[in-house]
């Protein structure tokens, strides 16, 4: 008999799931239509990442502009700008990101310990402090900051080929 294509720990016995549908079903079955909203509201929270990201990047981009006084910035000044205003949207909003995770765990109980958005932030806060908001930030911003920094470069490096080019054809 063949291995399962995708496994989860949600019960005190293994889970398997053998494609996207029959994890559907499953869940569906064992928990309800509202497994797949669990966390949504924190999820939509993350918007305001990107309300943070993009304007400070934009404003770190004039400052360079300023300081280097040239029309083009270079590639790290680029990666700087960018990494720079990831880091700072991701520190600032990090706490949507926990409360959304620990809202979408699986309990190993009947009981689930985390119930509402509210509850998640109260029962946070009461045993693990300011603290708990931010637990896996370090290794979220190694993943997410030179990933962000390449994007946003590899973006402003086409934004000016293009522009260049365009110009003149």
């Amino acid at each position: 008999m063949h291995e399962p294509i995708l496994q989860t720990k949600s019960t005190p016995q293994d889970v398997r799931y053998w494609n996207t549908l029959d994890a559907f079903v499953k869940i569906y079955q064992r928990e309800g239509l509202g497994a797949f909203y669990r966390g949504l509201f924190a999820s939509l929270l993350g918007i305001t990442h990107v309300a943070v990201q993009f304007p400070l990047y934009e404003w770190f981009k004039e400052l360079a502009h300023k300081y280097e006084q040239r029309d083009t910035l270079g590639p790290g000044t680029i990666l700087i700008c960018s990494g720079g205003s990831k880091m700072v949207a991701s520190i600032a909003t990090y706490p949507h990101e926990v409360i959304r995770t620990r809202l979408q765990m699986i309990s190993n109980s009947t009981h689930r310990q985390y119930t509402s958005f509210l509850q998640t932030v109260r029962y946070i806060y009461k045993h693990e402090g300011i603290r708990g908001f931010y637990r896996g930030m370090g290794v979220n911003l190694v993943r997410t900051v030179p990933n962000s920094g390449l994007t946003i470069l590899t973006y402003e490096v086409i934004l000016h080929y293009f522009a260049t080019h365009a110009s003149s054809t």
